[in-house]
């Protein structure tokens, strides 16, 4: 059985969640905190811990590492439902968003607003450091204003079909909507477009997630909402 070290609320971890499911590929779980140091997934991967995949193979066992490596593997392994687009310019797109996540994203919002969520509300540590927190927010509307233009226009992120750019922005946003943190109000197209995400069944099990001692904002796990 593939067995898949995350950490619930990591949004790269979610990624590789959402793609499994989607393939209806099985898999085991186990939990990595990334303020944990002796998690089984920093033993498989020392310079990053999770996200890390263990799989089966013809060839034997072996660990994959890195999202966009996971991910890339993922659709050469099990091409039955293909999440990079085969036509060149879907797919080149999709590869541009995931690139746009991982560099500008994460820096941007992640490292900022919801890192300092984790910090307050799942370790209580210290003070909030607002001005961090602002910035992460401001860059947020920044995102969601290109979603929503993206969405505007076209049914999904990529192009005409649902693909790892709609995986991947899902999933980063997922977690600061754990929080309330996104403004969907102010993005009627970025959100209509994330309900769609919600209402797939691949991702709903990540609706289900509960932290420790941190309750999600009360519209989290609504279709609907």
């Amino acid at each position: 059985m593939r067995k898949l070290h995350h950490w619930a609320l990591d949004p790269f971890s979610r990624c590789i969640r959402f793609a499994l499911h989607e393939k209806k590929l099985a898999f085991e779980t186990s939990s990595a905190p990334p303020w944990a140091s002796d998690t089984e997934a920093r033993k498989l991967n020392p310079i990053g811990g999770a996200p890390v995949l263990e799989e089966d193979a013809p060839e034997g066992r072996f660990i994959l590492a890195e999202p966009r490596a996971i991910l890339e593997y993922l659709d050469e392994a099990y091409p039955d439902h293909k999440l990079l687009p085969t036509d060149r310019i879907e797919r080149t797109e999709t590869r541009w968003v995931m690139g746009w996540l991982e560099r500008g994203f994460d820096q941007d919002v992640n490292q900022t607003l919801l890192h300092e969520r984790v910090m307050q509300r799942c370790l209580r540590a210290g003070t909030p450091n607002s001005a961090a927190m602002r910035k992460g927010a401001a860059a947020l509307r920044g995102y969601l204003r290109h979603i929503d233009a993206m969405t505007g226009v076209r049914p999904y992120l990529a192009g005409e079909n649902f693909s790892y750019a709609d995986i991947c922005a899902a999933a980063h946003l997922s977690c600061l909507d754990y929080f309330g943190d996104v403004p969907w109000s102010q993005f009627v197209m970025a959100q209509d477009w994330y309900i769609r995400m919600k209402s797939r069944i691949a991702f709903r099990p990540m609706l289900l997630d509960r932290l420790q001692g941190v309750a999600p904002a009360r519209h989290y796990a609504e279709l609907d909402a």
